[in-house]
C-alpha cells in the first residue's frame, strides 16, 4: 500500500470512526478537511526532531484558523496517531510541549460538544502514558491539560478511566511540586466517577502496572490516615475499607485483595513499595476483619510471610504490626522484652494468626511452586558474577528459612513451626520417593501382606502429585541438598530435643483414641494442634501413616551429631515412649494403631536401635521393666 492510499484508507476509516461522511460535509468543511491532510503529509517528510515541530506548528495553525467555525477533527485517526508518535520517549522535550500544544487545541474544539468524551479513546493512547517519561516542564502542562479538559468530563469518562487513574498515580510523587496535584485530581475523580468505577479501575491499575503500585498505596494510606483523624463513629472504619472495593460488591473486593497479593509477592520491586502495603493492611484489614474471608486472609497472609525472607527489620516490624494488631491502631507492636510477648498480642495471634498462617504454608506447600529470584543490582553482580542467573528458589527451602527467621520473635516463631513441621515433613517425605520405597520394602520383610506403604502414602495425600517430583535430574539434586542443609540449619536453631519431643507428642495423639484433646493441650509447649482440622479423626488416621517414614527421614537425614545427647538420651527416650505406647494400645480394647502400622513402627524401633549407643539400650529395655 502506497504512502498516499494508506492516508486515504485513514482518511475513510476516521470518517466512518466520526459518524460522518464526505457527502454530509459542505464545501467549507471540505476545505478545512484537506488543510488537514496536507498538514498532515508533512509528518512523512520529517528526518528530525526539529521537522516534527515544525510539522506540528502546520497542524495546529490549521486547527486554530478554523477553530471558530468547526468543534471536531478530520481525518482523526490519522491525527491522533501523529500526535501519540510527537510524543515517544525518545523525542526531546520541545517536541512533546509542541505535541501538547496541539493536543490543546484539538481538546478546544472537541470540548465545546459532546466529541471529546466520544472521542477521548483516539486521543488517550498516546497522552496518558506520557506520564511516566516525561520531563518536569511536560509533566507540569500534561496535568494542566487534566485539569482543564479531562477532569471535567466526568462519568463520561469512564471508557477511559483505567489509563487515565494510572496516568495520574504516575504524577502523585511524594517531596515533588506535582504530588498536590495530582492528590487532587484524584480525589476529584474519586468524587465524579464514583467510587464503585473509581476503585475497579484503581486496583486494575495495581495489578498490573509496577510503576503505579506505589503511589496508589500512597493514595489510599494517606486516604486512611485522613480518615481516622475525622471518624466519629465505630462503623466508619468497615465502611471506608468497603469504599477502596466500590462498595461491598464481592467482585470488587476480590480484584483488590488479587492486586495487594500480586504486590506482595513481586521479589522485583522495591521494599518501600512493600511497606506502603503492610502499613495499608495493619489500617485497613485487621486479622479479625469480618469484612473479608478465611480464604481471602489464607492468600493474603500467604503472600505477605515471606516478605520475612528479605531481611528488611522495617518490613518484619510492620509484618508482625499486622499479625498482632488486636485493636487496629497504629501504634506499633513493641518488641518483646526478654523474649517475652505482650499476653495480648499473644492471644490475638494463637487466635487470628496462626490458623491463617497454618493454612496459607499448608497451601502453598501444597501448590509446590518454585520460585524464581531476579539477580541483584548491577553493582553486586560486579563482585559476584556467579549471581547474574535467576535464582531460584524451593517452595520446601522457602518455608524453612521462613520458620528459622521467625524464631527472631521466639514465642511466635516457635508456635508457627509447632503447626507447620507435619506438613513440613509430610512434604519431605513425600518428595523422597526412595526412602518410602525402602521403608515398605523392609514392612513387607516382616509381613508379606503389608500394604505398599508408597501408595498408602500418596492416598492419604487425596491423589495429589507434586509438579516437579520427576523434573530434571540436576535440579532434583540440588533441591534435595537445599532441602537437607536449610533443614539442619533450622533444628540447630532450636532446643537439640526439640524434634524428638515433637515425635513423642505426636505418637501420644496418635495411639489415644476416640479422646477430645483439651484447648489448653493444644497450646501446650511441642503439640501440634492436628485436632483443629474439622475431619479429626481422618487426621488422626493420616498420622497413623506418617509418623514412622517422618521419624525414619529424620533418621536419615538430620545431623544427629549436631548435639553430643541426642543418640545417648533424646533418640533412647524416644524409643522408650514408642514401646510403651504400643504396649499400653495393644492392651486396649479398641486400639486405633492398625496391624499395618504395627509393622512400620516395628521398622523404626530398628532404626532407632541402630542409631542408639550400644550402652544406652541397655538402659531402655532395664526402664520397660520396671
Amino acid at each position: 500500500m502506497t504512502t498516499s492510499s494508506a492516508h486515504n484508507f485513514e482518511a475513510t476509516t476516521s470518517a466512518v470512526l466520526l459518524g460522518h461522511t464526505p457527502a454530509q460535509q459542505n464545501n467549507k468543511y471540505k476545505a478545512y478537511a484537506s488543510a488537514v491532510d496536507k498538514a498532515l503529509k508533512s509528518f512523512e517528510s520529517t528526518t528530525e526532531w526539529a521537522d516534527l515541530i515544525a510539522a506540528l506548528g502546520k497542524l495546529g495553525k490549521v486547527f486554530s484558523s478554523n477553530a471558530k467555525s468547526f468543534n471536531d477533527i478530520p481525518n482523526a485517526l490519522t491525527v491522533s496517531k501523529r500526535l501519540s508518535q510527537c510524543l515517544h520517549p525518545a523525542l526531546p522535550s520541545g517536541v512533546h510541549l509542541k505535541a501538547l500544544d496541539t493536543y490543546r487545541q484539538v481538546f478546544l474544539m472537541l470540548s465545546r460538544t459532546q466529541n471529546l468524551a466520544k472521542y477521548l479513546f483516539l486521543y488517550s493512547a498516546g497522552l496518558f502514558p506520557l506520564m511516566d517519561h516525561c520531563q518536569i516542564k511536560v509533566k507540569s502542562e500534561l496535568l494542566s491539560i487534566f485539569e482543564q479538559f479531562i477532569l471535567p468530563l466526568g462519568p463520561n469518562l469512564r471508557p477511559a478511566l483505567a489509563g487515565f487513574i494510572t496516568a495520574l498515580l504516575l504524577a502523585l510523587e511524594e517531596g515533588t511540586e506535582f504530588y498536590g496535584r495530582a492528590f487532587n485530581l484524584l480525589d476529584q475523580l474519586l468524587e465524579k466517577v464514583g467510587s464503585e468505577a473509581f476503585y475497579l479501575c484503581f486496583w486494575q491499575s495495581v495489578s498490573g502496572n509496577p510503576s503505579a503500585r506505589l503511589p496508589a498505596l500512597i493514595f489510599v494510606n494517606t486516604k486512611i490516615e485522613k480518615h481516622k483523624k475525622g471518624k466519629n463513629d465505630i462503623n466508619s472504619d468497615d465502611n471506608l475499607l468497603a469504599s477502596f472495593c466500590g462498595g461491598n460488591q464481592s467482585n470488587n473486593n476480590n480484584l483488590m485483595l488479587q492486586a495487594l497479593c500480586i504486590v506482595a509477592e513481586d521479589s522485583s520491586s522495591s521494599p518501600l513499595v512493600q511497606r506502603h502495603l503492610l502499613d495499608f493492611l495493619c489500617m485497613a484489614i485487621p486479622l479479625n476483619s469480618k469484612w473479608t474471608s478465611k480464604q481471602q486472609l489464607v492468600d493474603l497472609v500467604g503472600r505477605t510471610l515471606f516478605l520475612v525472607l528479605r531481611r528488611d527489620m522495617s518490613l518484619n516490624r510492620r509484618l508482625y504490626q499486622w499479625l498482632l494488631n488486636r485493636s487496629n491502631d497504629m501504634a506499633f507492636v513493641s518488641l518483646p522484652v526478654n523474649g517475652v510477648e505482650d499476653s495480648t498480642d499473644l492471644a490475638f495471634f494463637k487466635q487470628y494468626a496462626l490458623p491463617v498462617i497454618k493454612s496459607a504454608i499448608r497451601d502453598y506447600l501444597r501448590a509446590d511452586t518454585v520460585v524464581e529470584i531476579a539477580p541483584p543490582s548491577m553493582g553486586t553482580l560486579r563482585r559476584e558474577p556467579f549471581l547474574k542467573k535467576t535464582q531460584i528458589q524451593f517452595p520446601e527451602v522457602r518455608v524453612c528459612r521462613l520458620l528459622h527467621y521467625m524464631l527472631d520473635r521466639p514465642e511466635l516463631g516457635q508456635l508457627v513451626l509447632e503447626e507447620i513441621l507435619p506438613n513440613l515433613l509430610e512434604t519431605f517425605c513425600l518428595r523422597d520417593l526412595n526412602l518410602l520405597k525402602e521403608f515398605g520394602g523392609e514392612c513387607e520383610a516382616i509381613d508379606p501382606s503389608f500394604e505398599n506403604f508408597a501408595e498408602s502414602f500418596i492416598i492419604f495425600r487425596g491423589n495429589e502429585s507434586f509438579n516437579n517430583i520427576d523434573g530434571d535430574g540436576d535440579q532434583q539434586t540440588r533441591r534435595t541438598e537445599e532441602i537437607l542443609k536449610n533443614f539442619n540449619s533450622l533444628l540447630k536453631a532450636l532446643e537439640p530435643n526439640f524434634l524428638w519431643n515433637f515425635f513423642e507428642k505426636l505418637f501420644t495423639m496418635i495411639k489415644t483414641q476416640n479422646e477430645v484433646i483439651e484447648e489448653n493441650e493444644l497450646n501446650s509447649k511441642y503439640l501440634p494442634s492436628f485436632s483443629l482440622d474439622s475431619d479429626c479423626q481422618s487426621q488422626k488416621n493420616q498420622l497413623c501413616v506418617l509418623f514412622p517414614v517422618m521419624i525414619l527421614y529424620s533418621l536419615k537425614n538430620v545431623q544427629l551429631d549436631m548435639n553430643e545427647d541426642i543418640r545417648p538420651i533424646y533418640l533412647p527416650k524416644l524409643l522408650k515412649h514408642i514401646l510403651v505406647g504400643i504396649d499400653l494400645s495393644s492392651s486396649s480394647s479398641s486400639p486405633l494403631i492398625i496391624e499395618n502400622n504395627y509393622v512400620a513402627i516395628i521398622v523404626v524401633c530398628r532404626h532407632l536401635l541402630a542409631e542408639i549407643n550400644q550402652n544406652n539400650v541397655s538402659n531402655v529395655f532395664e526402664s520397660l521393666h520396671k
